[in-house]
């Protein structure tokens, strides 16, 4: 078997995001007002003109 970097990267990334979840929900928690925390960053987003959304088309 060949060992595949962008493959290990993604696999490490997803590892983290699952474990990390949590544990970022649960120190958040306190301050957003029952808010699931990732409204900040959807907020920060928007602060910076970013799109959040994929705008629906007409066609």
């Amino acid at each position: 078997m060949n060992f595949k970097p962008s493959l290990s990267v993604k696999e490490t990334l997803d590892h983290l995001s699952v474990r990390l979840e949590p544990i970022i929900a649960a120190k958040l928690k306190p301050y957003l007002g029952g808010l699931p925390w990732t409204k900040i960053l959807e907020i920060l987003d928007g602060e910076k003109g970013e799109r959040t959304v994929a705008p629906i088309s007409d066609k």
